[in-house]
Formats: structure tokens, sequence, C-alpha cells
């Protein structure tokens, strides 16, 4: 069967309206890494709930922990009951923040704990905790649960919750299960606005009641199960200190796999509402936003729309007197702009103040009054604080027992309201404000106490001061962002790839699609046989297209080798190319080589490509020249021009070597095609990868024309009705999914001419290229999320194409020059004259043979030497003589 690792047997019947079956895995790794920064209490806690997850599945679970201690200022030890729970610690010289620790850990697990050969179908995940998380204990069989009926997902991640307060209890207890804190559940993924640039993060009560996964563009770093194959193919995190980047990472993530990235509401992990964190966290967040518009390739527009935003903060916190806040919104557009854009920021753009604990609010509010000279007015307490109803009834409850008026306010923001304040001045002496900076409470009075979850801040403000403030800082805010409107961020992110691990070689698994012809599958089978290593996870998967009978006896042949490494499908009717598509879902090599039955690589150029794709992580595939065995002709004739390889090569044939991860990135054969043009589509939607801005790695294909496949296919001069019909439908097809603007309908009218041009004097073949121009007018397939119409694939066709067609029309050859013949002077008639003519002739006759037999030109070992110089001269030339078989457009 198609999920079986094992040869399926010849009756079995697998058909193609059967819906996909997962693979189950036969074990599950789980790794997990934790930055901890001066957080020990949090880091027991979260310990403990690892310890006490619960599984109900069948499949064993692997469970191991990495805790990066990032340079806390007590090294982080353990005790020998955690040791025993596979725990370990790895300390960092200096605090490389959340992205940086993460990194740190994922790069020691990729180096020291090297995956299990693909023939051991392990499936290895990464788990990334934030140290101050909390987890329900059914967190983890919730995201193993959706990554296994979800193997197209590469990033699960968990639902946050609002905290459980345990401070009751004197031990710790462990936490419920997800099922039953849903209604604490305040964020459950997030999108990115097209817009703005802001992250979004809807309310998630309606998908939360549904109890699906649901898809987003990111996960919170706080709970989030990422697969190895995503990591190796896309990197690890960028690296940004704080703030986004796991935001970036997704986004990433994604698009270079081609996976998707889902939230499950069923997995729960408790974490404090991310205002917490809204201080240190301005300047990275102001700088790294334009990392994720990067990554999202996003425009001028939304990084002006973004940048104006920034500068509204800034002048918010500044009318409230928090200047160390707006310098840090400024900072971090300064970053963005001018660098450095990677790595912890300078210190001076991330100080600012402390925040006092919410206990010691009551006196400074109370030595604030005593501090005014006249009567004091009632303290205004503003109804939109950021903090529960109980805490802030508390509160206004402490002051009126210390005799303290209060004034409750339910702020309303008012432009007319905030002139008023601008040119009269605030409207009273005290005022309880929220420190998010809201209009209502822009110069609302001189001494002004911003409170948060976290604490609170004393500002008292000037009137004329903070205007000129403002002013000044809109001015250096707008010349900020009029530069990174133009011009854009300045340098790159730095992106760490993912490291090899030591002693890694990638594994190949090879999908050959047979269709009658049981001698040519016999012998390519016993070569691949000879390029593969079964006993190192290489896999070789047979799909037969619904054969005949001797097809049938071959594989049957071939299954009572009993080769562990040889796997045979059986397709109950014949899917063309549908059949590779077949294939590759069974195969779990890091590398898929399609191959046609009737084509055999060149002895060792396999190895070549998988030490090549090993080495350059920016290739996508490594395609192979089609060369017929006896004629030695080239299939593709624009190959005859080249003389070095190539990484923008727009056809593929018989022979690809293509990772895994791009195939499922660009969807594998569009199965529609049916036949026909299938692989020149294929290497167009790699190409279309590496064009766009912001090229990712694995994108490009590359092509070494001395690497060649031997293609025992029959040649014939003539096309088939099924190829001129089919072959310009899916030429229309191509054209239209990759082409855009002029240069698509360019591409169009080449191929309909051509098409004719091959059609000859035969009117029944230009009736079939009528008809595949009408199925080509048709709406195409649609190209797969992340493969974007740049234009730019199709051009580089084109012009490949129409470089060869130019080379190959026959220039005249210079006229060989003559001999030079000198005339023979004549004599003045003598009465002996003719007797003298005659005699000088015959000794020149005489004299000319005794050269040319001193030469020797006139014997057989000079005339091969003439003709072996002549053939020299020939082939050193730069004139090739065209191909006399006419050859379609790189299919």
């Amino acid at each position: 069967m198609s999920g079986s690792r094992h040869p399926a047997p010849i009756d079995t019947d697998l058909s193609e309206d059967t819906p996909d079956q997962p693979v189950q895995p036969l074990e599950l790794a789980v790794r997990v890494v934790i930055p901890c920064f001066n957080r020990t209490n949090d880091l027991e806690r979260l310990l403990f709930d690892l310890r006490n997850q619960k599984f109900a599945s069948e499949i064993p679970v692997d469970l191991r922990i990495l805790v990066v201690d990032n340079a806390s200022s007590d090294p982080i030890t353990l005790d020998e009951s955690e040791t025993e729970f596979r725990v370990g610690v790895l300390r960092l010289e200096e605090n490389l923040g959340g992205s940086g620790g993460f990194n740190a850990g994922l790069a020691w697990w990729l180096e020291n704990e090297p995956t299990a050969p693909s023939a051991l179908r392990r499936e290895v995940f990464y788990w990334l905790l934030d140290s101050d998380a909390r987890l329900a204990t059914d967190a983890l069989h919730e995201l193993l649960h959706t990554a296994v009926i979800a193997p197209e997902a590469v990033v699960v991640g968990s639902a946050l919750a609002y905290p459980i307060d345990q401070s009751e209890h004197d031990q710790l207890t462990p936490m419920p299960k997800g099922a039953e804190v849903q209604s604490r559940i305040f964020e459950l993924g997030g999108r990115v606005s097209r817009v703005t640039g802001e992250y979004m993060q809807p309310d998630p009560a309606r998908d939360v009641k549904r109890g699906v996964p649901v898809a987003v563009e990111y996960v919170a770093a706080c709970s989030m199960l990422v697969r190895h194959w995503g990591i190796q193919q896309a990197g690890l995190m960028p690296d940004v200190f704080l703030n986004g980047d796991d935001v970036e990472w997704c986004i990433r993530l994604a698009r270079v796999s081609g996976g998707s990235i889902l939230a499950t509401p069923a997995s729960v992990a408790f974490h404090p509402a991310p205002d917490r964190m809204r201080l240190l966290d301005r300047a990275y967040a102001s700088r790294n936003a334009f990392t994720v518009l990067e990554s999202l390739r996003l425009g001028s527009a939304v990084r002006r729309r973004r940048a104006v935003r920034e500068i509204c903060r800034s002048v918010t916190q500044t009318l409230i007197g928090r200047d160390d806040l707006a310098s840090m919104h400024l900072a971090g557009l300064g970053m963005a702009a001018f660098g450095p854009r990677s790595g912890r920021a300078p210190d001076e753009f991330t100080q600012y103040e402390r925040p006092q604990p919410m206990h010691t609010l009551v006196d400074a509010v109370a030595d604030a009054l005593r501090d005014i000279d006249d009567k004091p007015d009632p303290v205004v307490v503003h109804l939109d604080l950021d903090l529960p109803m109980d805490v802030r009834d508390a509160m206004v409850a402490a002051l009126n027992e210390r005799g303290v008026i209060t004034s409750d306010v339910q702020p309303k923001p008012s432009l007319g309201l905030f002139l008023r304040r601008a040119f009269l001045g605030p409207d009273s002496d005290i005022a309880i404000i929220s420190a998010r900076s809201r209009a209502a409470g822009w110069l609302c009075a001189h001494t002004m106490f911003g409170v948060s979850t976290v604490g609170w801040n004393r500002t008292d403000i000037g009137r004329l001061n903070r205007l000129v403030r403002c002013a000044w800082v809109l001015v250096l805010g707008l010349l900020i962002s009029i530069k990174l409107w133009i011009f854009g961020p300045r340098g790159r992110v730095h992106r760490p790839p993912s490291p090899a691990r030591h002693g890694q070689r990638p594994t190949i698994s090879t999908i050959v699609l047979s269709y009658n012809r049981p001698d040519a599958l016999m012998h390519t089978v016993r070569a691949m046989q000879d390029e593969l290593d079964f006993a190192q996870g290489d896999e070789l998967h047979i799909v037969d297209n619904a054969s005949d009978q001797a097809t049938r006896d071959v594989l049957r042949e071939i299954e009572s080798w009993n080769e562990p490494g040889i796997h045979i499908q059986l397709l109950p009717r014949n899917l063309a190319i549908g059949g590779f598509n077949r294939g590759v879902r069974a195969a779990h090599g890091d590398l898929l080589f399609i191959l046609d039955d009737d084509a055999i690589p060149a002895h060792g150029v396999l190895d070549k490509a998988r030490k090549l794709l090993a080495e350059r992580t920016e290739l996508a595939a490594v395609t192979l020249l089609p060369v017929h065995p006896r004629t030695g002709q080239r299939e593709w004739p624009a190959a005859l021009r080249l003389n070095k390889p190539t990484d923008q090569w727009p056809f593929m044939g018989c022979g690809n070597l293509v990772r895994h991860a791009a195939w499922r990135r660009v969807g594998g054969y569009e199965k529609t095609f049916f036949l026909y043009r299938n692989d020149t589509d294929l290497a167009l939607k790699l190409l279309a990868l590496s064009c766009g801005p912001g090229a990712t790695p694995g994108s490009g294909v590359y092509m070494n024309p001395h690497w060649t496949v031997i293609h025992n296919s029959k040649a014939t001069r003539r096309k088939s009705s099924r190829w001129f019909e089919t072959a310009t439908r899916n030429w229309f097809w191509v054209c239209r999914r990759h082409g855009k603007g002029v240069w698509m309908y360019v591409a169009l009218v080449f191929g309909w001419l051509w098409a004719h041009k091959l059609a000859g004097l035969y009117p029944k073949q230009h009736a079939h290229v009528q008809a595949g121009v009408q199925a080509g007018m048709r709406r195409p397939p649609p190209l797969p999320p992340g493969v974007d119409n740049s234009g730019m694939p199709i051009r580089r066709l084109l012009w490949v194409r129409f470089a060869t067609l130019i080379t190959q029309i026959p220039r005249k050859r210079d006229p060989a020059p003559k001999p030079h013949r000198h005339r023979k002077k004549r004599k003045k008639k003598s009465p002996d004259g003719d007797m003298r003519a005659k005699s000088g002739r015959k000794k020149r006759t005489s004299s000319s043979k005794a050269k040319s037999k001193r030469q020797g030109s006139g014997t057989p070992d000079s005339k091969k030497k003439l003709r072996a110089a002549s053939a020299h001269a020939d082939k050193s030339s730069s004139f090739r003589k065209p191909s006399k078989t006419r050859t379609d457009m790189g299919t």
C-alpha cells in the first residue's frame, strides 16, 4: 500500500479517488528548548508541568529537554530527579535574548542528536517553550495529535490562556486539562495586516467553540511545535533578540517548506497577558516589524503606514510625559532605517524608567497631594485602567481611607478637549490613567500616574514643554519614515541556516514510473540498485500505471527479491504523471529522484548531485541532461550552447533530483496536465521561488551539461495527435500560469507557431493544434500558495529557447579561396620555338611530379592525414551544424 514501508502485494488496488492516509510514524521524538534568564522559579514550575504530561496515544514519545541558560546571574543547576527526567542545561556566555536562546538550543539538538535514517519512520519535533509558561496536562498530546493527522503542518501552536493563581497551594499541583479552561483563552495564533503591518489577533471565542485547529500565519513561541524537516529547509529563527522573531520565523517556515501553520485550541499554555512585556520590547517591536514586512514581501506603502503608527505611539507617550518610552519607538525606527537590524540593541536605546509596585501607589498619591499648596482638586481616576475590576476597586477604597477624594471618570477621546487642554492647560491636579496612553489622558493633569499590569509610573508635565517635545518627535519620526518609505530598511537581518549534523548524508527516494516497458524497467531497477545505498536509508519506489501482464510479471520478480529498500505501488488505472505524486506520498527521503522507467543516470552522477545539494542549500533541484544511448543526441538543443553549469535552468526531463521540501512547497507535478510540459511547469515553479524580492533558499534549478541521464526513448520525427493537442494545451497553461504582461502573449504566440511548424503538411495535426489552443484558453489550474507569478521564469525560458533557434539557423560558409595560378609568359616565336616549348613543358611536368613525390601527397597515408586535419579543423571551429531532428520546447 502507499503508506506501507514494505513492498505492496501485487494484487493491491490503490484508487486515485481514495483519500490520502497519513503515514503513521513508529516513534515520535520531541526535543524541548527552554531559554531562561533569571527565572528559576518559573522554570521549576514549567519542568513540573512537563513531568506531568499525559499521553493517550499508542505511538511512543521520546521526550528530552534542554534548558538554555541565557547568562543568568546565578547559573542554573538541576537536581538529580530532573537529570533522570532527561533534562540538560546549556549555559551561554552572554544573554542572546529569546531568539538567540532558542537558536542555541535548536543548533545543539541538530548537531548532537542526529535523526535516525528515514527507514525507521521516526518523526522528530522541536517544542519551543517560554520559561514563564505553564502547561495543561494534555498540551503535548494535543499538539502531537494535530501534527500526526495534519502531516502538511510544519508548525503547530498552543492556545494561550490567562494564568491560574495557585498561590494558596503550599506545593505545586498539576494544571487542568485544556478542555477545562477554554474560557480563559485569549490568543489562538494570529495574522499580519496587509494594510498597516500590525500583528492581528482576533477574538478566539468562535474558533475555541468549534474545537478544531485553525490555519494562521504565526503562533507564539510560548508553546510552538516545529517539524524537523521545516527547520532543515528554512533555517533557524532570525537573530532579532526579542519580539517578532516567532512571527517572521513562522512566515518563513510556511513559505520555504510549503507547509501550513496551525493553532489548536485543545492544547493550552498559560502565559501572562502580552501587555506585561510591552516596556523593554518597544524598541525591538518597532525595529523588527520591518523584518516581518520584508519576509512577507510587502511594499513601500505598508512600510510607510507602519512607520507612521510608530510615530503616533511615540507622540502619545510624549503627551503623558513618558519620554523614555517615546524615545524607544523612535530608536526602533532608527535601527530599522540605519542599523543594526540584528542582535541586541545598544543599551542607550532600551533604557526606561522601571515601574513601581502597585501596593505603593496609595502612598505615592498621598505624597503628591501634600506637595500641592492650594486646595487640591479631587483625584481623577479613569475607569479604563488595565486592571481587574476588584484590584481597581481596592485601590480606590484604600485612597478613600487615607482621606483622598476621588472622582471616577469615563474617558471619552475628543479632539476639542485636547485642543482646550493644549491652549488652557490641564483640567486637574492629579489623575490616575492607563499607561497605554489613550487619547483621554493626554495633558489631563499636572501630575499623572500611569498604571499597568506590572506597576505604576509618575510623570509631572508642563503644557508648553510637552507641545514642543511633541513637535520635535514628529519631525524626527517623519524624517526616518521617509527614509524607510523610499529606500527601505538598511542591511539584512541575520537568519542562521540549519546547522549540519555530524555524519549527515541526505537520503534519496527514487520514484520510478512504469508503464508497459518490462525490459527497460528491469534494466533501470538493476542499475539503481548499484546507485542507491538502502542500508543508509535510500529508497526505490516503483509506481505502475496499470501496465500489462508482462510488466506485472517483472514486478512480481522484483518483489521476490525481498529488498528492504524497494517498494511497489500498483495503480488500478493510468494516472500518467499523477503516478509520480502517488509515489512521493510514500517516500521519506530528504531528496526525491524522479526517474522514467527507460532512463538510467550516468554512473556516479547521482552521488555528485547529492553532494551538491548537501553543500548548496540555496538550490532546490538538480536536473540531468537526457542523452540517447545509441545516437548520443541531446534532447535539449539549448544545452549545446552551455560550457559551464547554470543555476537557472528552465527545463526538466526524465531524471530530476528535487528536495523533498521543495517538492511539497510547489505541489509537485500538476496532475491536470496528465502528460507533456509537466516537467517545464515544475522547473518554472521552482525558479519562481528565486525571482521575487527576498529570494529564499531552495529555489534554483541546477544543470551541468556533463551530468547526463541515459534516456532510451524512441526517437520519432512525427508527433502523435495526442501530443499536438495535449502539449499545446499545456503550453498555453504554462504561459498563463507563469507569464506576465507582454511576455505571456509572446510565449503564447511562439508556442502556437512552433506547434504548427511541427505539424508540417498534415491538416489533421493542425486541427489538433487548434483544439489544444481552445482547451488552453480555459482557466488554467492555479499556482500553489507561496509561488509568485513574477514573469521572470517564462522570460528565462523564452531567452534560452530563442537563443537556441538562432544558433540553429544555418550559416553560409565563406567560399574557399582558389589557388593562385601563375600566368605563363608567352615567348616570341622562333624557328625552333615549338621544340623549346615542348621540352619546357616536359621539364616542368617532371619536376612537379618529383616535388609531389617528395612531399608524399599522393600516398594513402598522406590522404588520411589530410582528412584527419580537416576533421579536426571542423571540430575546433565555433560553427555547429543544426540538429536534423525536430525537438519540442524542453519536453
